[in-house]
């Protein structure tokens, strides 16, 4: 029976410059970004309708066509402050927006897309932001909402708090970070420990996890990515 191939939707992975995307890859965002890529890959085969393109670091490790503004990320570099690599990452998403007759849509995966909204205003495109972020302060709340009515754009919540604090922005859905399950098992009687391991800083409930300590009188490992102007609220 013949039947019509639906078109090829070609999409832009708008990722970071500042770490590489890759197996290895340590850091959150880019990590959970490899394993969407690994798992789409995985899941449509070579002859899929979805044809990605990856616009992040020069070093990266991802199973579809890769674009790139440098060699290696900026993390490699030590003569790139954290102040510098803002520039990068605007040079790399300007880089995917100057192409936009080369795509049908741009999914981003940078921090909460605070990087790439001033070019959204450039194309007619639609543009899916997923917000790996923190919940922004007010000054970031309000700068996001300067987005809020723009057509073309959808954001997408890990948590569904994140619409709890920020509502007036138009959003697609929550869709939680995934693991590969074949790497990661559950267990439902679990072990002796609590383990938490994150950013030392309140958004990230090392307290709601030390609370849960003293009322099961466990043994807890932490493992805490410490920060100077939080050191002294985690300590």
């Amino acid at each position: 029976m013949a039947y019509n191939r639906i078109d090829m939707i070609r999409v832009a992975i708008v990722a970071s410059n500042y770490v590489a995307i890759s197996p290895t890859t340590q850091k959150g965002t880019e990590f959970l970004a490899h394993s969407i890529l690994t798992e789409l890959s995985r899941q449509q085969g070579p002859t899929g309708d979805i044809t990605p393109t990856v616009f992040a670091s020069g070093d990266s490790v991802v199973p579809f066509p890769l674009v790139s503004i440098d060699k290696e990320a900026t993390i490699e570099n030590p003569n790139i402050t954290n102040d510098d690599r803002k520039l990068f990452e605007l040079a790399l998403a300007s880089k995917a927006f100057a192409q936009a007759d080369q795509f049908d849509i741009y999914h981003i995966h940078i921090s909460n897309g605070e990087w790439v909204l001033p070019f959204t205003k450039l194309i007619q495109k639609p543009v899916l932001i997923t917000m790996y972020g923190v919940i922004p302060d007010e000054v970031g709340k309000q700068y996001l909402n300067l987005y809020k009515d723009l057509p073309n754009i959808k954001f997408v919540s890990v948590i569904d708090n994140q619409q709890n604090q920020m509502p007036l922005l138009p959003w697609a859905g929550t869709i939680p970070h995934g693991i590969d399950m074949t790497k990661y098992q559950f267990d439902p009687i679990g072990g002796q420990h609590i383990l938490w391991a994150g950013r030392a800083v309140k958004e990230k409930g090392a307290d709601v996890a030390l609370n849960v300590v003293e009322q099961t009188h466990r043994p807890a490992l932490f493992f805490p990515l410490l920060y100077p102007d939080t050191l002294d609220w985690f300590w």
